[in-house]
């Protein structure tokens, strides 16, 4: 069982108090809601051992102080809005609750706060007739004042044992009956005193709440940082201090990305040269009647090896150029035969090839704030593979040709994940589609067709691959006020 009532805030003397905003949740109860405040503050300040905290005595936002921060709570969130603040400012406990205006009374709910366990503890509940506010506000006060210096209950107090130490958590049985005191302590303006023993989230801005900020008059959050009311609610929900926030919102603009990559690729990646000859022996001499010499770009597969340089035009695009070389297989197969004579076949010899890729890239990345972002964009590629055979290495009766040249365009769609300040790990899927170059070639020559003239398939239009690799950012925009944020460094939003 958690220690109940305030274990972890126990002092000798002066427990600090952070005595919050009450939300209201009709508009009837505004006012009601700060009088209970009020007057909370100022029962406690009675007390000597308790150190009240308002909250405009709390640490202000970079951007806009504390009680701003607590009227923009999102409706039903106060718990988490006072624990915010009440962290930020060192206190031990904090009061907080809601008030909603009743027909002929008004509700109000109290929840006291242990900060040092991220818990809601106690909650005090009543539905107050008119007249009755003033004394309840003094009623929970002094409940609270008992409760926090151990005051309350005859024989054994929540917090403290028959020697006045921290005592045990009590059983549920003791608890409810210490409850029952602090009601009667209340007298007859309390309906309910529970144990709470909740744990308390922080709250997340949402769309409605934005809503409800516009509808209100005055000057908006999100226009004192220049902002728009979408990046608000990011920003707002991100966790992030607002200059680590504007840091990272802008992005790649202005920076140097430089990016190794490392990856495996189907495509225009092999090759095949294809020779066939035929002779006759006619009065005694050798002579070529038919010659038959093909060369194609095919589809293979392989480790592919690269890396690209960008300049970040946007936070969220930038433009370069990519390069590489992609690792495949070249195939050989030649033959001769001589007319009237079985043909016989030589087994195609294979060695390793290197095809190389070089163009213009654009990559788009959505969401530059956060740790994980999605990206995408394109290139148009010239790809290029080994050079055929050269006169030398085949027959002399066999033609040679040119390195087959390729255009192609590539989308690819992936994804980045900050490891630091400056380091990505990004991992993409490419797609090519060839729009450009010959995949065959081929050229025959003598008095008579022989040979089988069959040149080696080409390669598939379409290709594909993975990539993983490691992204380094250089440089970049400064943020905005970039002055200002300098001088504050360090200062926790």
């Amino acid at each position: 069982m958690i220690p109940f009532l305030f274990a972890s805030a126990l002092a000798a003397d002066g427990t600090t108090v952070l005595v919050s905003s009450l939300q209201a949740r009709n508009s009837e109860s505004v006012g009601l809601a700060s009088l209970v405040e009020n007057f909370l503050a100022q029962e406690l300040d009675k007390h000597p051992d308790i150190d009240v905290l308002r909250i405009e005595e709390t640490p202000a936002f970079q951007d806009y102080p504390a009680r701003t921060y607590m009227e923009g709570c999102p409706p039903g969130e106060i718990a988490g809005c006072t624990f915010v603040i009440a962290e930020r400012a060192g206190a031990e406990l904090a009061v907080t609750g809601t008030v909603q205006a009743l027909v002929g009374g008004t509700k109000v709910t109290i929840e006291i706060l242990d900060i040092g366990t991220a818990r809601s503890l106690i909650s005090f509940q009543s539905e107050l007739e008119a007249g009755n506010d003033e004394a309840f506000a003094e009623g929970v006060a002094k409940v609270l004042v008992a409760a926090i210096s151990g005051e309350v209950g005859q024989e054994k107090d929540i917090r403290f044992n028959d020697e006045g130490e921290a005592a045990e958590p009590m059983d549920d049985a003791a608890v409810a009956a210490q409850l029952a005191e602090l009601s009667r302590e209340m007298g007859s303006v309390t309906a309910v005193i529970s144990r709470s023993d909740r744990a308390i989230a922080k709250p997340e801005y949402t769309l409605d709440d934005l809503a409800k900020k516009m509808e209100g008059e005055g000057t908006k959050p999100w226009e004192r940082l220049g902002m728009g009311p979408s990046e608000y609610l990011r920003y707002k929900n991100a966790g992030l201090t607002l200059f680590e926030w504007r840091k990272r919102a802008i992005g790649r603009q202005g920076q140097l990305l430089i990016r190794p990559v490392v990856g495996y690729a189907s495509g225009p990646y092999a090759g095949t040269y294809y020779g066939r000859i035929a002779y006759d022996i006619t009065g005694g001499s050798l002579g070529v009647v038919d010659a038959y010499s093909a060369q194609s770009v095919q589809t293979g597969s392989g480790a592919s090896f690269g890396a690209s340089i960008g300049w970040g035009l946007t936070p969220y695009l930038d433009v370069g150029v990519v390069g590489g070389l992609t690792l495949g297989t070249f195939t050989v197969d030649i033959n001769q035969e001589t007319v009237g004579s079985p043909a016989i076949s030589a087994d195609p010899e294979s060695s390793g090839q290197t095809t190389l890729f070089v163009g213009p890239r654009a990559t788009a990345t959505l969401f530059p704030v956060k740790n994980v972002r999605p990206s995408f964009g394109g290139s148009l590629l010239i790809i290029q593979g080994r050079t055929s055979l050269d006169a030398e290495s085949v027959p002399e009766s066999l033609a040679t040709f040119t390195p087959g040249t390729l255009v192609a365009a590539e989308v690819f769609v992936g994804g980045e994940a900050r490891l630091s300040e400056r380091v990505d790990f990004y991992l993409q899927v490419p797609i090519q589609l060839r729009i450009a170059g010959a995949v065959t070639a081929s050229e025959r020559a003598g008095t008579a067709e022989v040979v089988d003239a069959t040149a080696p398939p080409g390669a598939s239009i379409l290709g594909a691959g993975v990539v993983v690799g490691l992204q380094v950012r250089l440089f970049g925009a400064k943020p905005k006020d970039a002055t200002r944020y300098d001088e504050m460094e360090g200062i926790d939003e």
